[in-house]
């Protein structure tokens, strides 16, 4: 999977709501977005990393922390004080990923050209299928259940032991193996497999 170059920045290189942040966030959105983009000062690569993780998404982290900053550069403006800072900006890479979900939901749905993502090339790869429907598994992927996801990410894009997996996540390591084989279920059928088939209880929401 993409993964977003090194910086040195943690999240908090800056203090919410002080000289530095007002300073960074200050004058235009062209101007403050110039700022980001240089040394990660906010730490969005980390922030943005740990969104990707907790909800076990197949997203780029390149294109993500791209979004973000956009979105913090036209808004920051509307910037809250000090303490309510971190939830602000978790908040828009929240939405930023969101967004990259709608796109590539409107990229199947137009069958847009999109074949070089490395996401369909990794998933091409690993599940032996051609790009074109990697990218429709990647819009079925997102529309399954948090805990699906996260076997997903554990047991097949990191290759964790499955007890390990399954002590992580907080289930027995036979609901998670069997969690692992509806998520390929769902994928290799392109979410056409009816949900009602499925043990109803691997499909509540995380």
């Amino acid at each position: 999977m993409d993964r977003a170059r090194d910086h040195t920045a943690s999240p908090s290189a800056f203090a919410p709501g002080g000289s530095q942040i007002d300073e960074l966030l200050a004058g235009t959105p062209q101007s403050i977005l110039a700022r980001l983009c240089e040394g990660d000062p906010l730490g969005l690569q980390s922030r943005c990393i740990e969104v990707i993780r907790e909800r076990a998404l197949l997203v780029s982290a390149e294109r993500l922390i791209t979004k973000s900053a956009a979105r913090v550069a036209f808004t920051a403006h509307r910037r809250p004080n000090a303490r309510a800072f971190d939830s602000w900006l978790r908040a828009i890479i929240e939405r930023s990923a969101e967004a990259l979900l709608d796109e590539d939901i409107e990229a199947d749905a137009c069958e847009q050209e999109g074949d070089d993502d490395e996401r369909y090339r990794f998933l091409g790869a690993a599940l032996g299928v051609e790009m074109h429907v990697a990218r429709r598994m990647c819009v079925v992927f997102h529309a399954l259940p948090l805990l699906h996801r996260r076997a997903f990410h554990a047991l097949i894009l990191n290759s964790v032991p499955l007890e390990k997996a399954a002590s992580e996540l907080g289930v027995d390591a036979a609901r998670l193996m069997r969690i692992l084989r509806e998520t390929l279920v769902q994928l290799s059928t392109l979410g056409r497999t009816p949900r009602s088939t499925q043990p109803e209880e691997a499909f509540d929401d995380e």
